[in-house]
């Protein structure tokens, strides 16, 4: 099995320019047959995906997630991942505090939320939505996050990587705000920033790797998944994939911009078992530092191919 022989899985997190994504495949992407889970009682559901709620059986996406499909919907990225490989799955993010506004304005204008923004906030059932969808799933793993504020150039970076062509295009805004940011009091940005720590987390990570995989493709180089899971006294340990090979990736260890070693990422590592790295069953590495203290020095680990470097 090979891993274009999948389409694609979109976990659409509300309020991140997913409507707009998803309608732009659907209408303007021409070979390619769209389907939505948007809950079982969501008009926007497929008819197909709708059957399998009633079957309680999901496993029956196989049947359709062939070669220029296209699966979205506000599910985390878990339900869906044991049939699609990870590096199949995109997502986009947003800045928290103007996702949580959004979200808000939406709610009233949509459904007569009624309280105030201050309550919203901190109504736990609103808070770090974004990290709910991610949850059990690493973010370095997952095939492509785009990020709200950059949607042209994330639209762009999905078409090379996933070799498609999406236009863009821009659906479910709102008509009424003029501006492309919200400009919220302090307070506000402090109550969000406060109620939401694991989506800032989350946002900050996806913005890093964003920024990384977007120097790769320009620079001529298609960017590999992986990250340093621990940096102990003498050793640093993580994995590493290249999803267009199954071969290991190689490995170098940088001490002070020195070259002071090189390994192979090609040992076995439990915790991404459930991932479906197809062709993948090993990609963890350990690469020793003996005599280095990572306080005292600048240590990165780097692909040898492409000078990518793993984030921690």
């Amino acid at each position: 099995m090979q891993l274009n022989e999948k389409g694609l899985l979109f976990a659409h997190i509300p309020k991140t320019a997913g409507t707009s994504l998803r309608l732009a495949v659907q209408r303007h992407v021409k070979g390619w047959k769209v389907y939505a889970d948007y809950d079982v009682d969501n008009p926007t559901t497929s008819r197909k995906i709708r059957k399998f709620y009633e079957d309680d059986d999901f496993s029956k996406i196989s049947k359709i997630n062939g070669p220029k499909t296209f699966l979205a919907g506000h599910f985390p990225i878990t339900k869906y991942l044991p049939y699609y490989p990870i590096h199949r799955v995109i997502s986009f993010v947003r800045d928290p505090v103007q996702r949580v506004i959004s979200h808000f304005h939406d709610l009233q204008r949509r459904y007569g939320y009624a309280e105030s923004l201050e309550t919203f906030i901190q109504q736990r059932r609103y808070q770090n939505t974004q990290s709910r969808f991610f949850r059990g799933v690493p973010v370095e793993a997952v095939g492509f996050i785009g990020i709200c504020e950059k949607y042209d150039e994330s639209i762009d970076v999905i078409n090379k990587v996933f070799n498609i062509e999406i236009p863009v295009t821009k659906y479910n805004t709102n008509k009424k705000k003029k501006d492309d940011q919200y400009s919220p009091p302090e307070e506000i940005v402090e109550l969000v920033s406060q109620t939401n720590k694991a989506d800032c987390e989350l946002y900050n990570k996806a913005l890093q790797l964003f920024n990384n995989r977007q120097a790769m493709l320009e620079s001529g180089h298609g960017f590999v998944y992986g990250k340093i899971e621990a940096m102990e006294d003498n050793k640093i340990s993580g994995w590493a994939v290249n999803p267009k090979s199954s071969l290991g990736v190689n490995l170098n260890l940088l001490v002070d911009g020195v070259v002071r070693g090189n390994t192979i990422a090609n040992q076995s590592i439990n915790f991404l078992d459930d991932l479906n790295l197809i062709n993948h069953p090993n990609v963890g590495f350990d690469l020793h530092i003996d005599g280095i203290n990572p306080r005292d020095a600048n240590i990165e680990v780097r692909i040898d191919e492409s000078n990518q470097e793993l984030t921690r």
